[in-house]
């Protein structure tokens, strides 16, 4: 498998798992929790150290943008050329994803999955409940 492509994948998965990433200059830094990354990933991503740095190289983000606004504007570009130049486009797509990958850090709270009505309804009345009990506590403060 080409090397590149190991270290696209090594990358992704990484990053499914929370990882931040930086690099600066000849050096990569990795803030992952260790205990979910297998070290047979953290092996490969040592092994594919140079692979990972010349993706860093080929997908830059423009200088004077943040890697989310440059993104975004990739994204437009290829959006604008998608019926006149289908290959750039394709290429802008690829690029605006690879700097989703490298640059932009993922969240560190990813969203909750959806509510059950009835978790909803239990959720509303616990803040419910909670509220009445502070109010109760503050006018017996007051009163006290």
């Amino acid at each position: 498998m080409d090397r590149n492509l190991s270290a696209l994948i090594a990358l992704q998965d990484l990053r499914r798992r929370g990882m931040l990433i930086e690099r600066r200059g000849d050096r990569l830094f990795i803030k992952v929790d260790r205990s979910v990354v297998p070290k047979n990933l953290r092996t490969a991503l040592t092994e594919l150290r140079p692979s990972v740095l010349h993706l860093f190289e080929t997908y830059t983000v423009r200088e004077g943008w943040t890697p989310t606004a440059w993104r975004d504007r990739l994204s437009k570009l290829a959006d604008a050329c998608e019926s006149t130049v289908p290959n750039r486009a394709t290429e802008l797509r690829e690029w605006a994803e690879m700097i989703d990958l490298l640059y932009v850090q993922p969240n560190p709270h990813p969203p909750c999955p959806p509510m059950e009505p009835a978790e909803r309804e239990r959720l509303h009345d616990l803040v419910r409940d909670n509220v009445a009990q502070q109010e109760l506590t503050d006018t017996e403060r007051e009163a006290g």
